[in-house]
């Protein structure tokens, strides 16, 4: 609930940083790379602001009043002490789920081991279309922050080098490529293991094999699953419970795997997620060259090297990661120190080895954007083309299939 808020107000503090460095208010810094003063309070505000956002804005939003979305959590709505409480509140478990306008599911490895959330996940597809569920590993916020910290850190870190040392692209490469491989590329691969073993149980699923951690609730559920099946027509209205169940586990093994899929983004990270991370990454330093206005810097150059960050962010940080992704998940029956060769392979050929090709390509680009209008034209279509292909592959064949059917879930 955090994250979109919280990028949104950190662009904001950087954005006033970035105005009041080129003011003068803010210090600016002789750089070894660049040819005019740059600012540092973007970069350096950037993460730390992002981070105490993510956590902690809720509850100052909460001492200011201000209520977020309404939540049905089972584990806190439903009574945990008073028996007779607990029970009323089972009983009207389909109709909190029908009233709902969309399900959050904090999928894990567990998820569809689990009776009650079975259960849950099948009610709310009777009543409501796919495109109402929104499928989120546990792992997912995790990875999201690890990838921010890590790009972050190498930003935070590049600029600071700079004004005292010139050091090369190469190293910079090097230093996020360690950082990411440490974080990432493991993480990825125990969801990318997940994914498999959640086809792999729903192909031979059944209720009866799904865990229920108060036994004497079993045989509610098993009765709230024979009413669904009923009223949705998959079995007669006069049928056994046990006919119910085996009409249940059936449409489970069909309607489970699409709803699930159509619910996961294709990659770890969606498009919006890589945005977000290069921004970070990217946008804070942009920022800080603002400085230089202050000193006379022509507009033209800042309007490139903003078109160069754009690139950066529309198109090389989305396709990198994409890349290190489809080649980190291969072999993931490998354990051990065959694991990490394939991390090394796919830190290597799908982050770092693109990642300077296509950042020398926009560099050289830049270059050449200097020199000409025509050449500017140039930039901005390669820009145009990278994130379009970007999209492209974010979307792909794992495209969600809408429907205003609210019966997507129902028995063949």
């Amino acid at each position: 609930y955090n994250f979109k808020a919280a990028a949104a107000i950190t662009f904001l503090v950087v954005l006033i940083a970035a105005f009041a460095t080129a003011a003068g208010v803010l210090p600016s810094f002789d750089s070894e790379v660049d040819a005019y003063p740059v600012g540092l309070c973007c970069t350096l505000l950037s993460l730390p602001t992002f981070l105490f956002l993510f956590f902690f804005l809720r509850d100052f939003a909460g001492w200011l009043g201000y209520k977020g979305p309404t939540v049905f959590l089972d584990k806190t709505c439903i009574h945990q002490e008073d028996a007779s409480i607990q029970r009323q509140g089972i009983e009207k478990l389909g109709a909190f789920l029908s009233s709902a306008d969309e399900m959050v599911v904090l999928f894990s490895e567990v998820y569809l081991l689990r009776l009650w959330t079975v259960y849950e996940v099948a009610s709310f597809l009777a009543v409501h279309p796919i495109r109402h569920m929104k499928v989120v590993s546990v792992k997912q916020a995790k990875l999201l922050l690890i990838a921010v910290a890590c790009l972050s850190v190498d930003s935070m870190a590049a600029p600071i080098i700079w004004i005292f040392v010139d050091v090369g692209f190469e190293a910079r490469v090097l230093v996020v490529t360690m950082l990411l491989g440490l974080g990432l590329v493991p993480s990825i691969r125990a969801r990318a293991r997940e994914k498999q073993d959640f086809h792999k149980h729903l192909s031979g699923f059944t209720v009866t094999d799904c865990v229920c951690s108060v036994e004497s609730d079993r045989p509610i559920v098993y009765s709230n699953i024979a009413d669904l099946m009923r009223a949705q027509g998959c079995v007669p209205e006069d049928a056994s419970e046990e006919d119910a169940l085996q009409a249940f586990d059936e449409s489970a093994r069909t309607n489970l795997p699409f709803a699930f899929a159509s619910s996961m983004t294709r990659f770890t990270f969606s498009y919006t997620d890589t945005l977000l991370i290069g921004a970070f990454a990217l946008v804070p330093v942009c920022l800080d060259h603002w400085a230089g206005l202050a000193h006379g810097v022509p507009m033209r150059v800042f309007a490139i090297d903003a078109l160069n960050a754009l690139f950066r962010i529309l198109a090389i940080v989305p396709l990198t990661f994409a890349l290190m992704e489809c080649l980190g998940s291969r072999c993931l029956h490998w354990r051990g120190p065959r694991e990490w060769l394939v991390v090394v392979f796919a830190l290597v050929l799908g982050f770092a080895i693109p990642g300077a090709v296509l950042n020398m390509l926009s560099d050289h680009l830049m270059e050449y954007a200097f020199l000409s209008d025509a050449m500017l034209g140039v930039y901005v279509l390669v820009d145009v083309i990278g994130c379009v292909a970007s999209v492209l592959i974010f979307s792909g064949p794992c495209r969600r299939r809408h429907s205003s059917s609210h019966n997507e879930a129902d028995c063949n």
